[in-house]
């Protein structure tokens, strides 16, 4: 992809819509760093969230993933247990309680 700008309002549901193969995926992979899991996925440029380049140094993917959340088409649960993948989000980020 070349030249790809796109203005996401603050606070609000954005969806990507289009043809299967059209790059939707591709895009939002960018934003969540998961191109990174990619043998020979390169990036040129940059790609802003509030003014802060994603792929600085300095940027822990892990905490751009926790800001810009993803919703994949089909399930892709971790290997753990059904109880384990439910409650992962909420232990990734601290959160110690009952979960039931």
């Amino acid at each position: 992809m070349r030249g790809v700008y796109v203005e996401i309002p603050h606070g609000q549901v954005t969806t990507f819509i289009g043809p299967s193969g059209c790059g939707k995926s591709t895009v939002l992979r960018a934003l969540n760093h998961m191109n990174d899991l990619n043998e020979g996925c390169t990036l040129r440029g940059r790609v802003l969230f509030d003014g802060q380049d994603l792929y600085a140094r300095d940027v822990d993917p892990v905490e751009v993933r926790r800001r810009i959340g993803m919703v994949f088409q089909k399930p892709n649960p971790f290997p753990k247990s059904i109880d384990e993948n439910i409650a992962f989000g909420a232990r990734i980020n601290g959160y110690r309680g009952d979960l039931r």
